[in-house]
């Protein structure tokens, strides 16, 4: 058997009675397989230069643009468009500005190392915080008390 898989009427054509003399025949069907793809391909490069015709009837209508007042009318749009061209050329150099933000995810790393603190956690350091406020209200309670005896006598 020939090795090769053919679809349509070649793949009919692969049978154990025609091993010795169906080569022919495969090479034929073959040859039409590759008539079609070369087709497909001729259609796909007809597709190309209907795209090259839309350009040229652009062209068209600038020939017509010689009244007076549609010169002034038009021109002021051609100017945005050429605006819009130069929107798209800084679209591109933001694309450059994510190569720099690699450069910062080194320095959080840095950052990382530096954080290591030797001291009191937080938690600690507010229930240091709540004492100290309770020591400051029992002194003034204590001075209030005081007063208030050395006023009485």
């Amino acid at each position: 058997m020939v090795s090769q898989t053919l679809g349509g009427r070649a793949s009919r054509l692969q049978s154990t009675k025609l091993e010795g003399r169906g080569c022919a025949k495969l090479r034929v069907a073959q040859a039409r397989k590759r008539r079609r793809r070369r087709r497909r391909r001729r259609r796909r490069r007809r597709r190309r230069r209907r795209r090259r015709r839309r350009r040229r009837r652009r062209r068209r209508r600038r020939r017509r643009r010689r009244r007076r007042r549609r010169r002034r009318r038009r021109r002021r749009r051609r100017r945005r468009r050429r605006r819009r061209r130069r929107r798209r050329r800084r679209r591109r150099r933001r694309r450059r500005r994510r190569r720099r933000r690699r450069r910062r995810r080194r320095r959080r790393r840095r950052r990382r190392r530096k954080e290591k603190k030797e001291g009191k956690k937080k938690k600690e350091r507010n229930k240091e915080r709540k004492r100290k406020k309770e020591i400051r209200k029992e002194k003034e309670r204590k001075k209030e008390k005081h007063a208030t005896v050395t006023a009485e006598a």
